[in-house]
């Protein structure tokens, strides 16, 4: 579900891109600024390596099945979802296979990941340090949009900043900078929660072994 999603969106990327006059490249280039794009990458290499035994796994599916890794990637598609409901949602009217992979993207993927890291996701090791190391997804997320944004040309096919919130050319770097702050901020909450809740399971599951 998680890769044929994230397939149509590309298609949808590819044929609106086209109607504005770019190709492949910048059908590409548009699809991989979104950081609804590719955390839901991220977490469809969740599904995935939580689908292959542990022994077929080798190093990349190995990565995507620790703990805290799921941890951040179920963080970072909760802050998906949020942001788009109280901030983007009302921005624009998606219909056809937009609309239907718009509601997978936001709406469904955080649910469906939330379930799998709830029963699939043993929290055994699941550590306080995945928090600070987390923040680190979304932070270097900030760094390549601001860095790919400020490279694309203005009135170009590809819309430099691709959020309004981080939109420097709208609201300039003190404001894009405070947005992205705020969303740290909650980001990092969300993940400390869930850190302290998968802890609580593992210790539940700890004492009923015993």
């Amino acid at each position: 579900f998680a890769w044929s999603t994230l397939a149509v969106q590309f298609l949808v990327s590819v044929e609106t891109t086209a109607e504005r006059g770019g190709g492949l490249g910048l059908a590409v280039i548009a699809y991989t600024g979104y950081f609804t794009i590719l955390t839901n990458a991220f977490a469809a290499l969740v599904f995935t390596a939580g689908a292959v035994a542990a022994e077929r796994r080798g190093r990349v599916l190995a990565f995507f099945a620790r703990p805290g890794v799921a941890t951040v990637a179920l963080a970072s598609l909760v802050i998906v979802g949020a942001v788009y409901s109280l901030v983007l949602r009302g921005l624009w009217s998606p219909t056809g296979w937009q609309k239907a992979a718009d509601v997978a993207l936001h709406d469904v993927m955080p649910f469906v990941l939330a379930a799998h890291w709830l029963w699939g996701v043993p929290k055994v090791g699941l550590g306080w340090g995945t928090v600070p190391r987390g923040i680190a997804y979304p932070a270097l997320y900030l760094v390549y949009v601001l860095i790919r944004g400020a490279l694309l040309p203005v009135g170009g096919v590809v819309t430099r900043y691709p959020y309004p919130f981080i939109d420097v050319d709208a609201i300039g770097y003190a404001r894009a900078f405070g947005s992205a702050a705020v969303i740290l901020a909650v980001f990092a909450a969300i993940l400390a929660a869930l850190v302290a809740a998968g802890r609580w399971q593992a210790g539940r599951a700890d004492e009923g072994a015993g």
